[in-house]
């Protein structure tokens, strides 16, 4: 991404969006990091994107993007909320992800 702090802040913002909704654990915050990429594209069509990797192989979704930080944050919002029901229902369906909640 162009501007790195940016990016850092976004990838910060999914992931703990992402860990808090899913039900994980805050300990796995420093891996889901390393997992998470935030990068701007273009289409061949000339249309700016920003593309996520998401952690725990959740995907790497691009979606259109205006270039303001307020739509880059909806934007990793959506995504973080979207990965976070994927996890869930995984973890329904007998998969788990090994990032459970640390027990009490």
């Amino acid at each position: 991404m162009a501007d790195p702090a940016l990016a850092d802040q976004l990838a910060g913002r999914l992931v703990d969006r992402l860990l808090l909704a899913a039900g994980l654990s805050a300990v796995h915050r420093t891996e889901a990091l390393g997992q998470t990429r935030v990068e701007v594209g273009e289409t061949p069509q000339g249309v700016r994107i920003l593309r996520v990797r998401l952690p725990l192989g959740e995907g790497e979704p691009s979606v259109e993007w205006d270039g303001s930080q307020k739509d880059a944050e909806q934007i990793v919002d959506s995504m973080a909320d979207i990965a976070a029901e994927s996890i869930v229902d995984d973890q329904f369906a007998g998969f788990p992800t090994g990032w459970g909640p640390e027990p009490t």
